[in-house]
């Protein structure tokens, strides 16, 4: 486990950077539960507040 700091720049980037995986994870027909779960959790925390990943999710970064 490991604490990130979200602040609006970091949540935009990172959930940008993540929406090309997703769909084309959902293009290819594979497995889009893990990396839907990181951007519903991302999306879903406040801005400037820490937040605390696990290294699979870090991975997944």
């Amino acid at each position: 486990m490991r604490k990130i700091k979200l602040t609006r720049a970091n949540k935009s980037i990172l959930l940008k950077a993540l929406a090309p995986y997703y769909y084309r994870e959902r293009a290819l027909r594979h497995s889009t539960q893990e990396v839907g779960k990181l951007i519903l959790k991302i999306n879903s925390l406040p801005a400037d507040k820490k937040a605390t990943f696990s290294t699979e999710e870090i991975c997944l970064m």
